[in-house]
């Protein structure tokens, strides 16, 4: 019997069709989709929850002492104390934001009989899950992409994307209940100039320019973007504020974090730590480390900076009855944090 990340269909297939086990044994995979047997059973693996590996939901709920969760699944574990309840009456739900809490918002207000409507302002459901998605190692983050813009396309809801809602829009739309899932957005660069991106531009599309990249900020998606680039064939170097060996990363799961820091290693990037960009001279950038000024060649900067809220239609709401932030728009958190966030935010309306 084989386990381990075997929840990938075609991958558990192959194990058993080269012989390399008799038995599939699949874990956390059925905590994500308990319907996994059915669904690959039936032709319908597009359908399938995945799981992201993020250890958030299952691993870390256990060591809190909380029953073993999922990130994407928030009804795993809390069947029983976390019912989805059909409405007595009809009602009306419109919610602002196409990301993984506005998604799920609209999930579970499907399920409750809302009439649902969905605004999102760019042209793609995903919101920053699409840059988190780039790197060519983040294939489970692009899994779930995959995954929601076929709910999306499955689920009774009305979708308008291209829509940048304004707080007139809302009110004129006059629905009965509004969810705002505006998610985040990154602080611009300390610097300006041609050769100056942030990873969200990189991770969204955008060359950075020329062979040496210096990476500014060591924090996770600084890591990932610098490993991304790397693999490209980039000479990256990683400027990372604080003096630790792990970096500057958040990650909640000790393995994930680890195994970053050993493909960091693997891609050979030069890592500076306790080095702080403080300016830009012609072919380099003149940073801090530890007090003492230091200039470092390169082609292109690329900054990493802090996700912020952007509940500017919020604000401009007011106190709105009948409407609730959820997500990223009211603190910049883990995929987790927006699922479970946009779940308990329609399931606790009042039936």
């Amino acid at each position: 019997i084989a386990v381990g990340r075997l929840h990938y269909p075609e991958t558990a297939e192959r194990v058993l069709a080269e012989g390399k086990a008799d038995f599939i044994a699949i874990g956390r995979g059925l905590l994500s989709d308990p319907e996994w047997v059915n669904k690959v059973q039936g032709g319908r693996t597009d359908e399938l929850v995945p799981c992201i590996g993020c250890h958030e939901g299952c691993l870390w709920q256990m060591i809190a002492g909380e029953p073993t969760s999922c990130s994407l699944n928030p009804s795993c574990g809390h069947e029983t104390d976390r019912p989805i309840i059909a409405l007595k009456k009809k009602r009306s739900l419109l919610i602002v934001g196409g990301g993984p809490a506005g998604i799920e918002a609209a999930r579970v207000g499907a399920q409750r009989g809302f009439d649902v409507t969905l605004w999102e302002a760019s042209g793609r459901l995903g919101g920053n899950l699409w840059p988190a998605s780039k790197p060519q190692f983040k294939r489970d983050i692009a899994d779930y992409v995959k995954y929601l813009e076929g709910l999306v396309c499955r689920l009774p809801i009305a979708v308008v994307l291209n829509k940048q809602a304004c707080a007139g829009d809302v009110k004129s739309f006059g629905a009965d209940h509004v969810i705002l899932a505006t998610g985040a957005r990154m602080e611009p660069p300390p610097f300006e100039g041609s050769n100056v991106l942030s990873v969200i531009q990189v991770l969204n599309g955008m060359e950075p320019k020329g062979e040496r990249i210096l990476i500014m900020g060591g924090g996770v998606i600084g890591c990932e973007t610098g490993v991304y680039l790397a693999r490209m064939g980039r000479q990256v170097t990683l400027c990372a504020r604080q003096d630790s060996d792990e970096l500057d990363m958040d990650t909640v799961d000790h393995n994930n974090r680890f195994m970053l820091l050993k493909i960091i290693k693997d891609a050979g990037i030069r890592v500076m730590r306790a080095t702080i960009p403080v300016g830009l001279e012609n072919g380099g950038v003149v940073a801090d480390q530890k007090g003492v000024q230091k200039k470092i060649s390169m082609d292109s900067l690329v900054f990493a900076g802090r996700m912020f809220p952007d509940n500017d239609l919020g604000k401009s709401l007011g106190d709105m009855p009948n409407m609730i932030s959820i997500g990223d728009c009211v603190k910049s958190g883990t995929i987790m944090d927006a699922v479970w966030g946009g779940f308990q935010a329609v399931r606790e309306i009042a039936q």
